[in-house]
């Protein structure tokens, strides 16, 4: 479901296992914009247990940058998003995850042990 964390394997290398956060569901357009992420033209709310979060789009890094085009996710692709928003490699950089990478959804963080929490 949206807002889940899911584990993955990396597009760019699928040996390597990643956790973000799920943002864009198969056949949706999603942009970034204004801090927030748009799902087939209408701006989404994070739930509250998220806390306050803005999102950066490409642009917001560089003034002279053109803002990316809009992603249209194919039939199997899905669009996640790094927490930590200012600092994540994440969809944004390296384009949607494909279905047959997705390992299962995250239901615990255990560590550091400071973070440890039930449905991040």
């Amino acid at each position: 479901m949206r807002w889940d964390v899911i584990a993955f394997r990396f597009p760019k290398n699928p040996t390597v296992s990643y956790i973000k956060r799920l943002v864009g569901m198969p056949g949706e357009t999603i942009s970034i914009k204004e801090g927030a992420v748009w799902v087939n033209g209408e701006r989404l709310t994070p739930p509250a247990r998220l806390g306050p979060v803005t999102y950066r789009s490409l642009g917001e890094i560089n003034e002279n940058e053109v803002p990316p085009p809009d992603v249209v996710l194919g039939p199997d692709q899905f669009f996640v998003l790094g927490d930590n928003t200012n600092a994540s490699a994440d969809s944004r950089d390296w384009g949607p995850v494909p279905r047959d990478h997705v390992v299962g959804v995250v239901d615990v963080i255990y560590w550091p042990p400071g973070r440890w929490r039930l449905n991040p």
